[in-house]
């Protein structure tokens, strides 16, 4: 059964597991034994969406843990006083390689943002039942999924790694990345009851943006409204926030939204995932202080501009 994530353990856990001997040697195999953090410059983008594709690729790599007496405390330590016990990574040079080309400062930043994580309240929007973590840093976001949605996005993983490859340069798209998969086993500091995670860990779409509200939209309006007093609101309520007004785009902005949604819709469909919806993020902007070199100082104030 799928337990609740417990601080930052399961986080730390995956994080070990990245920077485990085994780990290392797949995704240095990969590289021709140049390294990840080798591929970088001119030409990376290339050589890494080779890498994510790569049909020689690991699917699954085990990382065990039979700790003995003298290493079974500092593996603890870097567990949060947790004893790891099995970490299953999923495509794990093809994840580090994807890791390399979107994430700031690349792979290695990556498993060093995932060390410590914590509780994450994601609003009461969606009715997946998810639990989450977020890393301290605030880059990345780690769900927990079920067995069943773990090994369906096993299963698709190489069409997903075929379709990020060509984001956004070839094709637009607003598609959430997932940038790491693990089944994560570890028992507790009395080792007396045991514990299996699944974990997906995506990018946070809103790190460093101070976002006020959070929109879950399908494009339905029955049956989309919620109650305007939690954190995410659903279709209804952001039309009686936005007092029935839609959202004003540029032309351009709307023509590469409109683009990205029909990409992502098409991949979606075509590994028969349905239930998927656009999460929009509300930040509001100050309006810009008045010019005085344009503007008398009896003009009327700039605030009252929207």
């Amino acid at each position: 059964l799928f337990s609740p994530l417990g601080g930052s353990s399961s986080s730390a856990v995956a994080a070990l597991a990245l920077d485990s001997a085994p780990a290392r040697a797949e995704v240095e195999r990969a590289t021709g034994g140049c390294g990840i953090s080798s591929i970088s410059g001119r030409g990376a983008e290339a050589v890494l969406g080779e890498m994510m594709c790569a049909t020689d690729a690991l699917s699954k790599l085990e990382v065990r843990y039979d700790a003995d007496a003298s290493d079974e405390a500092e593996l603890s330590r870097h567990c949060g006083g947790l004893h790891p016990g099995r970490v299953t990574i999923l495509f794990p040079a093809a994840f580090a390689a994807l890791r390399q080309r979107v994430c700031p400062g690349g792979d290695a930043a990556f498993v060093e943002s995932l060390r410590w994580a914590r509780p994450w309240d994601a609003g009461q929007g969606g009715r997946s039942g998810s639990t989450f973590l977020k890393t301290a840093d605030g880059r990345y976001l780690l769900k927990g999924v079920s067995k069943s949605e773990y090994q369906s996005f096993y299963e698709h993983a190489q069409a997903y790694f075929a379709f990020v490859r060509m984001t956004p340069s070839t094709l637009p798209s607003v598609l959430v990345k997932v940038l790491g998969a693990f089944h994560v086993e570890f028992r507790s500091a009395d080792k007396k009851t045991s514990h299996s995670h699944y974990l997906l860990v995506q990018e946070n779409l809103f790190y460093g943006q101070n976002v006020s509200r959070l929109c879950d939209l399908k494009g339905a309006h029955r049956n989309r409204a919620g109650d305007d007093g939690k954190d995410t609101i659903v279709d209804e309520n952001l039309f009686q926030l936005n007092d029935g007004y839609p959202l004003l785009l540029s032309e351009r902005a709307k023509q590469e939204l409109t683009r990205a949604l029909w990409n992502d819709t098409l991949f979606l469909s075509s590994i028969n995932v349905m239930d998927y919806s656009l999460l929009v993020g509300i930040v509001h902007c100050p309006p810009p202080p008045a010019s005085s070199h344009n503007r008398p100082a009896h003009s009327p104030s700039s605030s009252d501009t929207p």
